[in-house]
Parts: C-alpha cells; structure tokens; sequence
C-alpha cells in the first residue's frame, strides 16, 4: 500500500492510538515518522546531514520532527519500554 502523505499518516494514526490506551503503538507510529521525516528520501548510508528547511507535505522536516517528538513527550511514551 502507498501512503501519498506519509508524515500526516503516522501522526494521525498516533493520535489514534493513543485515544485507544495503546501506547506503544502509538510510540511506535511516532519514531517511525521521525525517521522518515529525517532521511527525507535519502539512503542510510548517505553520510549528508538532514535538511531542516525542506518543505515536505506543506512544513519543514524540522516542524515535523518537532511535532512528533511533542505527542511523544507530552505523553510520557519516551518512558516505555520496547520489549
């Protein structure tokens, strides 16, 4: 399956889950759009900083970065374990 807007995907489906009570779903979401929003389409052996200022799906990766790192504080999800 293709998600057209990727970043919007994982964060809504974040915000799903966590009005569900799942909240290692919902962390799992989260760390999967800060990835993807910080290798902006890039390979993992591409030694090139990440671009901050790139506009993807209407913000900079820096907004999106910062969106995803606030739901993952503001609930407590950096406190859970990944086992």
């Amino acid at each position: 399956m293709e998600i057209k807007n990727k970043l919007a995907f994982y964060h809504n489906k974040a915000k799903q889950y966590i009005k569900k009570g799942k909240l290692k779903e919902a962390r799992d979401y989260l760390d999967m759009g800060i990835v993807v929003a910080t290798m902006n389409g890039k390979s993992f052996l591409d030694d090139e900083p990440c671009d901050n200022d790139l506009m993807v799906e209407g913000h900079t990766v820096a907004k999106w970065k910062m969106r995803f790192w606030v739901m993952i504080e503001n609930n407590n999800l950096d406190q859970l374990s990944y086992e």
